[in-house]
């Protein structure tokens, strides 16, 4: 299922980036890879910071940041910077995005797979 915002999204502690966050959805063939915060031995960390806000819901992620990085299943590559060259600056990943960013280009990302489907799908009538 698609998510509807950043915060239905299920992050998980991060297991390199100590103090950072991770999550992943699956969108047709590709995974969408989101993590926010950390250090890495006191060394780096992902192209993100995490500004939670609590509620009564729980964790209020809409005004952090997040470094995306999409893997195409089949092969295993990165497709970022192929998918969306506008945000990833000549890396694989696409740094800083606003969840409102991540967002869109998962729903970007979907229309995509729908359309996709949907010429298959004409194809073989």
């Amino acid at each position: 299922m698609i998510p509807s915002n950043i915060n239905d999204i299920d992050f998980k502690p991060h297991t390199v980036f100590k103090g950072g966050i991770a999550a992943s959805v699956e969108v047709g063939r590709y995974i969408v890879s989101i993590i926010s915060g950390g250090q890495d031995g006191g060394i780096g960390g992902a192209y993100g910071r995490i500004v939670e806000d609590f509620t009564a819901d729980g964790v209020d992620y809409s005004k952090s940041t997040f470094e995306v990085g999409i893997v195409d299943k089949d092969s295993r590559e990165f497709v970022t910077h192929k998918l969306f060259p506008g945000y990833c600056g000549g890396d694989e990943v696409a740094p800083r995005l606003s969840a409102k960013e991540v967002m869109g280009m998962i729903d970007e990302l979907n229309t995509r797979v729908v359309v996709q489907a949907q010429k298959h799908l004409s194809g073989l009538k």
